[in-house]
């Protein structure tokens, strides 16, 4: 093995694949040497031969508490040997390391155990359906056993994003003194005892260190979704600051954010079909019963709009994560909150919709079409493509007037009339 190691590291990767072969050859039945591979193929970024290598490992020897480690460490990895991105297998590394943490009750291995459980879809940490409360559990069992700063400062943050407040309060007394102390306890005080008590031990924190302070507590109420909270701490502890007027605005904004389950958009504004689409396209499920705009457009449907289709989604989730920087349930909230849209057109025949913003990089346009019983959808992005295909249905089914007003809108939509662009056909049919 040393010679194999030797030879990784001077970044001869087939010569280490060679060495390590040759001594499983000798040593068939001996698990170690399968475990060894293993991580010489996720050093060289193979990721799916790793696993392979690591499972025949577990194979042979069933009771090795390392073999079963190693198993977890190649199934926390995706197929190219990156560690802990979308397409590693979340579900199998977390079981490998529960055996082994049966099999080996070192408090390192269970601490991981806790680590992974952490994750969620996506094998993001804290991201959808991560098991904060199992996670929390082992923590709390290592911390009955003797503490460790290291350990408790993670107890506390699972403790936090998982929202409880009450449970983290003593532990955060025992984290070592600073500024990470002093925001997880103005975020506790806020959360248990309302904003008032924790404005008033914000204001005597020194004026320099307040600012960083307090956008830290926020940001722990954020993750727990206590959004009024958090803008009660920032607006009260702000005045005096370092950066004051940048506490307030964050405040305001913070202010207009509600959870999305709160929220209950009027079916029967047409401007709210952004809001109900966007919950549909996150939630799925029964969310699409409150779209009917879409009715017989489900994702995957030959001749639905291409942003209900399942690629579509998965884009509009990473843009809300990579615009706001939150997970992905924040992420939501914080943008239907914010979320503001104007109306254009005519309401008994034609509207488009264009939503912005803060947390989304884009406006988000729509056109819908006024039926009998409602409106339709008719297409997104591109938009004047898609309403010329709309008109001209409309004008072969007689209805020159609902016709005419998608080529206005779809003229809009393709700029400004001049020689060669499509607006310039299209003010000819709509002069």
């Amino acid at each position: 093995m040393r010679t194999a190691t030797r030879l990784l590291d001077a970044g001869k990767g087939q010569a280490a694949l060679t060495e390590l072969r040759r001594l499983i050859a000798l040593h068939p039945r001996e698990a170690r040497h399968w475990d060894h591979l293993a991580q010489g193929l996720l050093k060289l970024g193979l990721g799916e031969p790793a696993r392979a290598a690591a499972r025949k490992a577990v194979e042979l020897e069933p009771d090795s508490g390392w073999s079963h480690r190693v198993l977890a460490t190649a199934l926390e990895h995706d197929a190219l040997g990156r560690w802990m991105a979308p397409g590693c297998d979340l579900a199998g590394a977390v079981a490998a390391q529960r055996r082994a943490a049966e099999l080996e009750r070192d408090p390192a291995i269970r601490a991981h155990l806790g680590f992974l459980l952490e994750h969620g879809e996506g094998c993001e940490r804290f991201g959808e359906g991560s098991r904060l409360d199992e996670a929390a559990a082992i923590f709390r069992a290592l911390r009955q056993e003797g503490k460790d700063p290291e350990r408790d400062a993670e107890h506390v943050q699972i403790l936090l994003r998982a929202g409880r407040f009450a449970d983290a309060g003593p532990l955060v007394k025992d984290l070592p003194p600073g500024p990470l102390q002093a925001a997880a306890q103005l975020a506790v005080r806020a959360a248990t005892e309302g904003a008032a008590p924790a404005v008033a031990e914000a204001l005597r924190l020194p004026s320099a260190d307040r600012a960083a302070i307090l956008d830290q507590a926020a940001q722990h109420l954020v993750l727990a979704r206590r959004y009024t909270e958090a803008a009660a701490l920032l607006d009260g502890g702000a005045p005096g600051s370092s950066q004051s007027a940048q506490l307030k605005t964050k405040a305001a904004l913070l202010a207009k954010v509600v959870r999305v389950e709160k929220q209950k958009p009027d079916p029967r504004d047409p401007r709210t079909l952004v809001v109900r689409l966007l919950r549909a396209m996150f939630d799925g499920g029964a969310e699409w019963e409150a779209v009917p705009e879409v009715s017989g457009q489900r994702p995957g449907a030959p001749d639905g709009p291409s942003l209900l289709s399942a690629d579509s989604a998965r884009a509009f989730r990473q843009a809300l994560r990579g615009a706001s920087g939150l997970p992905d349930r924040v992420a939501l909230d914080v943008g239907l909150s914010l979320l503001e849209v104007r109306q254009e057109g005519d309401a008994a025949r034609a509207l488009r919709l264009v939503a912005t913003s803060p947390s989304i990089a884009v406006p988000l346009a729509f056109v819908v079409v006024k039926e009998k019983g409602g409106y339709r959808l008719v297409t997104q992005e591109p938009l004047a493509a898609g309403l010329g295909a709309e008109a001209r249905r409309l004008a072969e089914s007689g209805d020159l007037a609902g016709s005419r007003a998608l080529l206005e809108l779809a003229r809009q939509e393709a700029g400004e009339a001049l020689e060669g662009r499509p607006a310039a056909v299209l003010s000819a049919l709509a002069p």
